[in-house]
């Protein structure tokens, strides 16, 4: 049993003989609902583990089943791909794929641990439509991508400010002409806008 300063999180310790462990995860900022199934059996119950004692969990569980290969399969989402690379340098086969409502029901974390582990069961078993698989950016390109999407942000909270200070401006009866941003033209208009404005 691994113990962590929160809780008591249960790694069963039988000694079977098992091939492959797959682990179904719904991955939060703070915890990690899990499902694992052993080859075919029966899908084990959700349990829920502190994210700082996850990868530790991992381990035990690699410990108990030396011989196994391990997969596992997380929805993308704002977490990011940290616990993939973790995963993967562990030796899991782990796999990112795109969020689905795989429930049909009413959408909990332990109903999608289980129903990833189901899905993931039927992709390691050769049905490659039962999951889509998301490519996971190399560090630099998620670097990358999070400076693009910064800008875009500001680019777009820019062109909002800019519409509501004309707005503001066209309430007052104040028109401006498409060139009422160049330096000389913004000049004389900020001397003619009461100071309130500016």
């Amino acid at each position: 049993m691994l113990t962590t300063n929160k809780r008591k999180v249960s790694v069963n310790t039988a000694t079977t003989k098992v091939e492959v462990v797959k682990i179904g995860q719904d991955l939060h900022a703070t915890q990690v609902t899990v499902v694992v199934q052993l080859d075919g059996s029966v899908p084990r119950p959700a349990q829920v583990i502190p994210i700082d004692a996850y990868r530790d969990w991992v381990k035990a569980l690699q410990v108990q089943h030396p011989r196994a290969k391990f997969h596992s399969c997380y929805e993308a989402g704002p977490c990011g791909y940290g616990l993939h690379r973790d995963l993967v340098a562990m030796g899991v086969e782990n796999r990112v794929v795109a969020p689905t409502n795989l429930c049909g029901r009413r959408k909990t974390d332990k109903r999608d641990a289980r129903k990833l582990v189901e899905a993931l069961d039927r992709l390691v078993g050769g049905n490659r439509e039962a999951l889509t698989v998301v490519k996971v950016p190399t560090p630099e390109q998620e670097e990358h991508r999070a400076l693009v999407r910064q800008r875009e942000a500001l680019v777009r909270q820019r062109k909002r400010s800019v519409m509501q200070g004309c707005s503001l401006l066209l309430q007052h009866g104040v028109r401006l002409n498409a060139k009422w941003r160049t330096a000389p033209v913004w000049k004389t208009l900020v001397e003619d806008l009461p100071k309130w404005v500016v």
